[in-house]
């Protein structure tokens, strides 16, 4: 079906303010689109109650890409999708499109946990879900109706949410993205957007908390909201920090330096390390690494000094690549001068005295 770009609107269930934007992905589609033209991988519905207007299931990223160049009309499938199909594409499409990323996973819990609640609240009693044997509620809980009252009163949970999304979802991704919505007195977008992943977001939740009953069985005041958002980008980029300096490198070991999410929180609110002592312990591990690699290099020149003098080699000639070599050793030697003199070795005047 044909239809006007202008006409088109996003998903109802998806806060397009909230979710996070690949700029990389938009980027490429429009190269892609430039290239072999649109395909009609987008899914739409008619707008309810609105004529002439259309909601995309799915296909965020590409509408983004036609807006930004200037596409008016393109040809997509219609269908009469359901609230509960559109709310699934949804989700589905934001794990497909961000994984652990924590923004898209509380948003997207956030959106499902609000509609089936929602969804509960249309019955009174039991008796009125039976009336319809194929609607959802009814699907849901399986025929119990200790479990639904439970629901109703209590809210959905981790195993009713799981069970309406199913497959690729995970039941600890649910209870982690419930454990933070429901900490409303706290976590907004600033907080868990600081975060790579929603196991880093829990981490620091559940620190939160425990550090919160600590202060309040001493007579403290409980961390604030401002104290917290200034504490989550700290900590979150110590993590990244170190995450990325362990992930550098054949040779990275960086044993005893700490990484733990509770950890990290704790020093940082105590002021046990301040970040000039934190980017010392990122020098650590880089040394740590540089300390490796020199080590395997030394013993490969070792190895390769033994072959030469095995073979009686005295000189060798006419190897044109010896001299790049010689060069990159020249470079080496004075980046390491460079790097002693901050410890207050001059490499220079040693490598002398070993030679006397």
């Amino acid at each position: 079906m044909k239809i006007q770009i202008q006409n088109l609107e996003p998903n109802p269930f998806r806060n397009i303010e909230k979710y996070p934007i690949d700029r990389f992905k938009v980027e490429a589609l429009k190269g892609s689109i430039k290239e072999t033209s649109f395909w009609d991988n987008i899914l739409a519905r008619p707008k309810p109650k609105t004529p002439g207007k259309y909601q995309i299931a799915y296909g965020h990223h590409r509408l983004i890409a036609l807006q930004e160049l200037g596409i008016d009309e393109i040809d997509i499938p219609v269908r009469n999708l359901s609230d509960v199909e559109m709310i699934k594409i949804m989700a589905n499409e934001n794990k497909e499109d961000w994984h652990d990323n924590p923004i898209a996973i509380v948003e997207s819990i956030r959106e499902i946990r609000d509609f089936l609640n929602a969804e509960l609240e249309k019955y009174e009693t039991w008796e009125e879900v039976e009336k319809y044997p194929n609607n959802l509620i009814k699907v849901l809980f399986s025929n119990t109706k200790g479990d639904w009252k439970k629901a109703r009163d209590n809210g959905v949970g981790q195993t009713t949410i799981l069970k309406f999304l199913g497959e690729p979802w995970k039941q600890h991704e649910i209870q982690k993205a419930l454990s933070v919505i429901t900490d409303g007195d706290f976590y907004n977008d600033e907080i868990v957007s600081e975060f790579e992943t929603i196991t880093d977001l829990d981490d620091f939740h559940s620190t939160i908390t425990s550090l919160n009953k600590e202060r309040e069985s001493e007579g403290k005041e409980k961390l604030n909201y401002n104290e917290i958002k200034d504490l989550a980008p700290r900590v979150a980029d110590r993590k990244k920090n170190i995450k990325e300096k362990r992930g550098k490198g054949k040779f990275s070991k960086p044993n005893k330096i700490e990484s733990d999410i509770k950890t990290i929180t704790r020093q940082e609110l105590n002021g046990d390390e301040s970040i000039y002592d934190s980017k010392l312990k990122d020098i650590a591990i880089d040394i740590n690494r540089i300390n490796s690699t020199a080590n395997t290099l030394k013993n490969n020149i070792i190895t390769l000094n033994g072959e030469l003098k095995e073979l009686g080699v005295e000189e060798i000639k006419n190897f044109p690549m010896i001299f790049d070599s010689l060069e990159s050793f020249s470079s080496l030697f004075s980046a390491t001068n460079r790097m002693m003199l901050f410890f207050g070795i001059d490499f220079k005047d040693k490598y002398k005295k070993l030679n006397n």
